[in-house]
């Protein structure tokens, strides 16, 4: 299987993005087959490429867009924060000990990604 390709995954999280929605990683693996016709399955494949758009946007003074992707919303909840492999990336504070307070920290980083103005190319 070829790596994620960078450029396609910031494609798609800018678009993401730029609607002010949430992904889970299973939407993210399934959108990215459908443009890009490469599957990469939704545990274990985005951690390495989220942490490497985090720190290109974090170089281009851009929030951490990998925000916009977290886990799949249960039952008995909505989208919560993203996984441990979100915290401390460049532009994510390390991660805060308590639900609440990672809660809060998420959302205000994702409502940064949703109000910034997104450029065409991955800087």
């Amino acid at each position: 299987m070829p790596p994620v390709n960078l450029d396609y995954l910031y494609e798609i999280l800018r678009d993401i993005a730029s609607k002010q929605d949430i992904w889970s990683y299973s939407d993210l693996s399934a959108e990215y087959n459908k443009r890009f016709r490469v599957y990469h399955p939704p545990h274990g494949s985005w951690d390495v490429p989220l942490l490497q758009i985090n720190t290109r946007t974090h170089a281009a003074r851009l929030p951490a867009l990998s925000a916009v992707i977290t886990y799949e919303p249960s039952a008995a909840s909505n989208y919560g924060p993203p996984g441990k492999g979100f915290w401390g990336t460049p532009g994510v504070p390390p991660r805060p000990a308590r639900a609440d307070d990672r809660e809060d920290e998420w959302l205000k980083i994702l409502n940064q990604v949703h109000a910034a103005t997104w450029p065409p190319q991955l800087p």
